[in-house]
């Protein structure tokens, strides 16, 4: 368009330097004229323009033409919601020998020891341990280096734990045994750095600072923290 406009403009002038007088004062008019019409005519070309930038737009979304768009977020899933189960019996099963378990997904902690447990699948075992901690009358290991440097007979029993949380996870996942049963990690306040902690007494409930636990939810295996309620169910927090 500008291109064009140019050279008619140079036309023009050339036309008009070759003519005489008489002849500029009628070509003077004529370019007044068609200037008028030009400043006329631009709006509305270029309101023709967007008109077809605005068809050929609606085109490409009825045909599906790929065209760029701001990009939204995606949604975020909302966390895995607690779980409150009167028993764990339908939560449980047999993990021996099952492959892709899922792994455990928290750290080693500086504050806490572990031992790993495999108990009954209705979980009475394991209210239990929350009314009245670890006891010693419940084990048959024996002591060989109490974690508090003090002697005892040579045929006193002892809690064991472990500062390695992978062995922990892998006692309590036992290819041992043939029925449902539930893993759990006990979480103890440290009481020492040795990879072996030999306990020769009874552990105390304030001892227990979380359990975790192995369920199947839904068909699908998930670790997850769980607690005693008052009413003696249990919560399920998903890790």
């Amino acid at each position: 368009m500008k291109r064009l406009l140019f050279i008619c403009t140079v036309f023009i002038c050339s036309c008009f330097c070759t003519q005489p007088v008489q002849a500029q004062a009628s070509i003077k008019k004529w370019i007044k004229t068609v200037c008028q019409r030009c400043k006329k005519e631009t709006p509305a070309a270029h309101t023709n323009f967007q008109s077809l930038l605005v068809r050929r737009a609606y085109t490409a979304r009825v045909k599906n033409i790929p065209v760029y768009t701001i990009p939204v977020p995606l949604e975020v899933k909302n966390p895995a919601r607690p779980l409150k189960l009167s028993s764990l019996e339908n939560a449980t099963a047999y993990y021996a020998y099952v492959r892709n378990l899922p792994s455990f997904p928290l750290l080693a902690q500086e504050t806490e020891i572990y031992r790993g447990m495999t108990l009954d699948s209705s979980g009475q075992e394991l209210r239990h341990i929350f009314k009245h901690g670890l006891e010693l009358s419940k084990t048959h290991a024996l002591n060989f280096a109490a974690y508090d440097g003090r002697h005892y007979p040579s045929d006193q029993k002892a809690i064991f734990a472990t500062s390695r949380l992978k062995t922990a996870v892998t006692l309590a996942l036992d290819d041992t045994r043939f029925d449902k049963y539930l893993p759990v990690i006990i979480h103890l306040k440290r009481i020492n750095d040795e990879r072996l902690v030999s306990i020769p007494h009874d552990v105390p409930p304030h001892w227990i600072q979380r359990v975790s636990a192995l369920l199947t939810i839904n068909g699908e295996m998930v670790w997850g923290e769980i607690r005693l309620n008052a009413d003696d169910s249990f919560l399920f927090l998903p890790y």
